[in-house]
């Protein structure tokens, strides 16, 4: 009777354990869970940082930089004209001077000149006259920046029409605003399409 009796009362505390078991499984599985959803989440956040970091960083340059560049005839120029060529420089250094790449370390010397586009009208205001730029892209004014290459240029495998060479960027703003230039390796250099007439368009100019 007794032996009978010990069976019975070891069953029921072998039964009473199992919910306590299977209760501190589930706890376990969901720590686990939480665990990894932290660590999934952390790779995520760790990822989408390192992305808009990336996106964030300009291109390393090296050389001159805007405030280097000077404004011819600044002292005789207006307020609003010196603002003007001070823009086109900041467009220019937007542009074109991440496109010289690494070639930016053989320029040597830049200037800004501004440039009225002349018109004349007759009195019932049809163009008499008028600069090639406003007829052809209806510029109100554009800015003439030059850029000085070195005569001893180190990032270019090929120096030909680079060494010692004056590449010259005229950016206008009108009706079709733009950047243009004549040379072969000027056009290259600032993503000017080869043995294109029209500007290669950019915003932000005035």
């Amino acid at each position: 009777m007794r032996c009978v009796c010990d069976e019975i009362v070891q069953q029921s505390r072998n039964v009473a354990t199992i919910p306590t078991m299977t209760k501190a499984a589930d706890q376990g599985i969901v720590r686990a869970l939480l665990l990894a959803l932290l660590l999934t989440v952390g790779v995520a956040t760790a990822w989408a940082l390192s992305v808009k970091d990336n996106r964030k960083q300009p291109p390393v340059i090296v050389g001159l930089t805007q405030q280097a560049a000077t404004i011819v005839g600044a002292s005789d120029l207006s307020l609003d004209k010196v603002e003007i060529a001070r823009n086109a420089l900041a467009v220019f250094w937007k542009e074109c001077v991440p496109r010289f790449g690494k070639h930016w370390a053989d320029a040597t010397a830049v200037r800004a000149s501004y440039e009225m586009v002349n018109v004349e009208r007759d009195i019932d205001g049809d163009v008499v006259s008028a600069h090639p730029y406003f007829r052809k892209y209806r510029w109100t004014n554009f800015v003439e920046i030059v850029v000085t290459m070195s005569p001893s240029p180190k990032t270019f495998d090929n120096p030909i029409g680079v060494a010692g060479h004056n590449f010259y960027y005229r950016l206008g703003a009108g009706r079709r605003p733009g950047i243009i230039s004549t040379k072969t390796r000027s056009r290259e250099l600032c993503g000017i399409p080869a043995g294109s007439n029209e500007p290669r368009r950019v915003g932000g100019l005035r």
